[in-house]
């Protein structure tokens, strides 16, 4: 999931960082959603804070998250 052009990637090195939009669609909810009920639980990894307003996620992390987490959830 590409989140900068390219050139700024390269210069940030945050290939496998996402933002809280692109979060929240891997994660499956709406951003605003995300961000008050998913990015604020003690089980969620935590976030990189660039600016008050600005954070990013581990896409590893998150994506292992949401394997433990689907994981436990029971079948119906």
């Amino acid at each position: 999931l590409p989140i900068f052009p390219v050139a700024a990637r390269r210069r940030c090195k945050m290939n496998n960082h996402l933002n809280a939009e692109q979060t929240a669609a891997l994660v499956g909810v709406a951003k605003s959603t995300f961000l008050r009920k998913y990015a604020v639980r003690p089980d969620f990894p935590d976030r990189i804070r660039i600016s008050r307003k600005v954070m990013f996620w581990k896409q590893d992390e998150v994506e292992a998250w949401k394997n433990r987490f689907q994981e436990r959830r029971p079948k119906a």
